[in-house]
Formats: C-alpha cells, structure tokens, sequence
C-alpha cells in the first residue's frame, strides 16, 4: 500500500523512515467480511510496529505499535525461520536469557535520554544493538 504515517500515544510511526521487516502477510481471504494486508517495521528507536492495508472490510489502514514480545510473537506466526531469524537474531535452543536487575539514577538516565530527545525506555532500548 502507500506509506503511512501515524502520531500514537505521542509517538511517530513511519512507514517511510521504519525498517520493513516482512512482505505483506494477508490476513483473511476475498470471501471474508475482513480482508487485509500486514506488514511488519522496526523504527529506529527499535519500537516494531505493523503497518494495516485495508481490501475489504470496516477496518481502516493503520498503524498497530507492538512490544518486542507482540512482535516476536507475530513474526513466529507469520514468517518463516529464516525471516525471523533476521530480524531477532538466531533462535540457539539452549539459551537461556538472564534477567538482570540494575540499579541506575532515573535523573542520570533522564538526563540522557532528553539530550537526545527520547523517552527513558526508549533510550536505553536504544543502547541495546
């Protein structure tokens, strides 16, 4: 579909300056009520967003934010392996992801983030490559 572009929750979403991550995955068929196409972007800030082109159907084209988790979620449903493995990296089935528990000043963390114009959370998503 064309590009799109959408303000949410304070928050721009671009079809033209996101990442696309998968082809149109179609959701539906021609004989349904709902027929539609999704596709997946990653931003920037690496936020995942899907981008919705409407053939038919009362839904409108828009843009649908994602966590990290929904995406991943959605790309397994949608996607073959060697897509998904693309954009989250390869899948070892020994590893088992750590939790870390730090402790940072919000102020020192705050300060950084507003130099460069981002929220907290996605200033240090954005440290993570």
């Amino acid at each position: 579909g064309e590009s799109m572009k959408k303000i949410i929750n304070g928050k721009v979403y671009d079809t033209t300056t996101a990442k696309r991550c998968s082809d149109v995955i179609d959701i539906g068929s021609v004989n349904e009520l709902e027929y539609y196409g999704l596709t997946l972007y990653k931003k920037r800030t690496g936020e995942f967003f899907l981008s919705r082109d409407v053939y038919r159907g009362d839904l409108d084209n828009g843009i649908i934010p994602l966590t990290y988790d929904d995406a991943r979620e959605w790309a397994e449903s949608h996607l073959d392996a060697d897509d998904y493995e693309s954009i989250f990296g390869e899948i070892s089935e020994n590893d088992r992801g750590q939790i870390l528990s730090l402790s940072i000043s919000a102020a020192a963390a705050g300060r950084a983030a507003a130099q460069q114009g981002l929220s907290l959370s996605e200033y240090i998503e954005g440290l993570i490559p």
